[in-house]
């Protein structure tokens, strides 16, 4: 048996309503005004952000300075500390008899 074939028309009699184009129109230009400004605020946010950080990463790098000198300063100390000990020859002849 044949299936019937439905019509693409409706056959109810209720007609609905449609939004005309200028509303649709409408509606989508308020979202994309909301959604400019929510950009302008993000970016403006994220600016900040980025001052913070670097302003921050400054003020670190200010405040370890001085540590990373003295450090520097202490390992060239032992270096010449230990070169001095390698070179004293009575050192030198103590490790060539172990």
């Amino acid at each position: 048996m044949p299936k019937k074939i439905k019509s693409a028309l409706p056959t109810s009699s209720s007609t609905t309503l449609a939004l005309s184009e200028m509303h649709i129109l409408s509606s989508l230009e308020k979202e994309h005004h909301s959604l400019i400004k929510q950009t302008k605020r993000k970016r403006t946010e994220l600016n900040e952000f980025v001052e913070q950080m670097r302003s921050l990463a400054t003020g670190i790098f200010q405040k370890a300075t001085p540590s990373f000198k003295k450090i520097a300063d202490l390992d060239q100390e032992n270096h010449a500390v230990f070169n001095e000990i390698l070179t004293t020859t009575k050192f030198r002849k103590q490790t060539k008899k172990v």
